[in-house]
């Protein structure tokens, strides 16, 4: 099984899985206001070549904050992320 390791600028580090679930949270304008909204689950899944990097990005890409499926007690956010690396 894959892992990555996620490093945020504050120093805490992240260790994600091959198949876990991420729940990605987009900004939703409606009717003149912005909300944050939970989207649909991305489960991680591995690169043939490597590893759980482009997935990671993708999602990242997607979206400014994100939680773990299991733990939504913490938001991470992606603008905080300053490496991304194989485990």
């Amino acid at each position: 099984m894959d892992k990555a390791l996620v490093t945020f600028s504050n120093g805490e580090t992240l260790e994600l899985s091959e198949n876990q679930l991420i729940i990605p949270i987009v900004k939703v304008e409606r009717n003149g206001e912005t909300y944050a909204s939970q989207s649909v689950f991305h489960e991680l899944e591995r690169h043939s070549s490597d590893g759980l990097i482009p997935t990671i990005c993708d999602l990242f890409y997607s979206c400014g904050f994100f939680s773990l499926v299991g733990n939504e007690k913490k938001v991470y956010c992606v603008n905080a992320v300053v490496s991304i690396e194989r485990a």
